[in-house]
């Protein structure tokens, strides 16, 4: 069975696909949430001399573009949205370096992001990485506040939703964001495909902790992410007695 972890993961479509973050295509250390600091190779002796592997998998691919973005967050995730905007067939990546991060921008999140079909009749499909998780980083670097984001979600607690034949898709159509928090590459991977395959767009917000990027038990066979596996909404505990019952 071949496994792969989080930081080789991105949906491979005929997409443009871009990364925003501070630090993304250089420095040490893989802590990041996506290990994108290996996303980009420099040449140690050529100055400004670098290579994305991800451009280079196979022919006329679209572009996957790496960018490192100001310590501004107001300012670059403003950038990115209006990008994703014009660029609806685009996956545009802004990833905080860690979730706490975030409060800078919130305007653009408020005013902008969470209310852009309700309130401006704009959909977009920008995705919002945020690395949540209590995991020794001290304060300001371990929450997201998802309550937050959750709470944003939707402007009637009290409705309950009709059922149809297309629930599913509807439910995901009158929220204002689709919020997340994979535990597995698999589901990862699934989350992103869906994200540039929806006939509609909608922003994506992404909870996940640094912490599973060693974490031995996130990996995820490639047999989960073929043609006609879907993502997994609840993950079972699997311990040892339900892998080989006796």
């Amino acid at each position: 069975m071949t496994v792969t972890s989080w930081q080789v993961l991105l949906p491979y479509h005929l997409c443009h696909r871009k990364l925003q973050r501070k630090m993304a295509a250089g420095g040490s250390g893989s802590a990041d949430y996506g290990g994108h600091r290996h996303h980009v190779l420099h040449d140690q002796n050529v100055d400004k001399r670098t290579c994305i592997p991800m451009n280079h998998l196979w022919p006329n691919q679209a572009p996957y573009t790496v960018c490192n973005s100001s310590l501004s967050e107001y300012g670059v995730l403003g950038f990115e949205l209006g990008f994703a905007t014009a660029s609806p067939n685009a996956l545009v990546l802004w990833e905080a370096q860690f979730g706490d991060f975030h409060n800078t921008a919130q305007c653009i999140i408020d005013q902008f992001i969470c209310p852009g079909q309700a309130k401006w009749v704009r959909q977009n499909g920008i995705v919002l990485l945020l690395p949540h998780g209590m995991e020794g980083m001290g304060p300001e670097h371990s929450s997201a506040r998802p309550e937050r984001f959750l709470q944003m979600c939707n402007d009637d607690p009290d409705m309950w939703p009709k059922a149809s034949e297309d629930f599913a898709v509807r439910q995901l159509y009158d929220c204002n964001w689709i919020v997340v928090n994979c535990s597995t590459p698999a589901n990862f991977f699934h989350v992103l495909r869906r994200q540039i395959l929806l006939p509609f767009r909608k922003p994506l917000i992404v909870f996940t902790p640094k912490s599973l990027l060693r974490h031995p038990e996130a990996r995820s066979s490639f047999d989960e992410m073929i043609s006609g596996t879907p993502a997994v909404n609840l993950q079972p505990p699997q311990p040892p007695a339900t892998r080989k019952p006796t």
